[in-house]
């Protein structure tokens, strides 16, 4: 049985868009009974999921005005039907009403909470029909009442959430699109970095292998404090060092937190250097090609300060490198 949740992409869902959803996604599968449609209560939230013995994954963008994505296994109690105690053999349905309706009318008029809702919808030839079924909390007991139904209830779930300001519906998040980066995603997690919620481009997550990461281009890790990113980094690191990219690449990290050096001390042929406790002789055999030494160490310094570069700084900073290196004193401290 395969369960997603349904996300309602309007305040505004009327009897129509419930048919029309029942008659698309009914088009997608074969059989008798298609799906059922589940509704739970969830404090104030009304939450919708969509239960079937076929896939849907491939309509999760396929439906004007909803979504469906695969459940969190979180909600997977939330979408299950409760335990009932006992059974009654008459739901009264408000004239025109919907399940909102229905159960605000229990809530008062019985005391007792409509907190789940299952529509098994039927297909006969091009008409569906359903049963419903509906559970009540009295107390610490639960209730079902089974009704079978002539026509799919769609007027029990059209709903206005700008109108009826006592229930909210599970807003659908925000997505990042990720279409320019699909080509480095792979179905794989072999030396996955990490799994990618990949919905609504994809009905399954997908993984960054570091295999497939692009090494000659520039990556840029952002987030806030604490949000992980020095993980990422010890983790990109630890996959990499155990494939065969390994032999290809050398990894430099320059940490002022100093964060990661308990962390990357695993790594094979790692060193770590404490700037604060010691220093670091950038080229230890410069006095063999003094020159060469002094020309390097100038590029780089040109490339790090980008605009403030300047011919006087260059000249001072080259006669500067040369003494050092002369004197084989150049280190990070001086």
């Amino acid at each position: 049985m395969y369960v997603f949740e349904l996300l309602l992409l309007n305040d505004v869902t009327t009897a129509e868009d419930w048919r029309r959803f029942v008659t698309v996604t009914g088009d997608h599968v074969k059989g008798i009974r298609p799906m059922d449609i589940v509704i739970a209560f969830e404090g104030g939230v009304v939450r919708y999921f969509v239960k079937s013995r076929h896939d849907l994954s491939a309509l999760s963008q396929g439906l004007d005005g909803f979504l469906l994505r695969n459940i969190d296994k979180k909600d997977t109690e939330l979408a299950t039907s409760p335990h009932h105690s006992s059974k009654a053999r008459l739901l009264r349905i408000p004239t025109g009403g919907n399940l909102l309706d229905l159960k605000e009318r229990y809530k008062v008029k019985k005391g007792t909470d409509l907190s789940y809702v299952q529509i098994n919808v039927q297909r006969f030839g091009s008409k569906y029909t359903s049963k419903l079924h509906t559970y009540f909390k009295i107390g610490t007991a639960v209730q079902q009442v089974n009704q079978q139904l002539a026509l799919f209830p769609s007027h029990l779930l059209a709903v206005d959430y700008k109108a009826n300001t006592t229930y909210l519906k599970k807003s659908s998040p925000k997505f990042v699109n990720i279409e320019k980066a699909m080509s480095l995603l792979l179905s794989d997690d072999t030396n996955a970095l990490f799994s990618i919620d990949t919905f609504p481009y994809l009905p399954h997550d997908y993984f960054l292998n570091v295999t497939s990461y692009e090494f000659d281009k520039h990556s840029f890790i952002i987030g806030a404090s604490g949000s992980g990113k020095s993980k990422l980094i010890q983790l990109f690191i630890d996959r990499l060092q155990r494939t065969a990219l390994a032999m290809n690449y050398r990894v430099v990290v320059i940490d002022p937190h100093a964060s990661l050096a308990e962390d990357l001390r695993h790594v094979q042929h790692s060193k770590i250097i404490n700037f604060s406790e010691e220093g670091a002789q950038l080229f230890p055999e410069a006095n063999s090609d003094i020159s060469g030494a002094t020309e390097l160490t100038t590029t780089l310094f040109k490339s790090l300060l980008a605009d403030q570069y300047n011919p006087s700084l260059e000249r001072v900073l080259r006669f500067s490198l040369f003494v050092l290196f002369t004197s084989q004193a150049m280190s990070l401290d001086n």
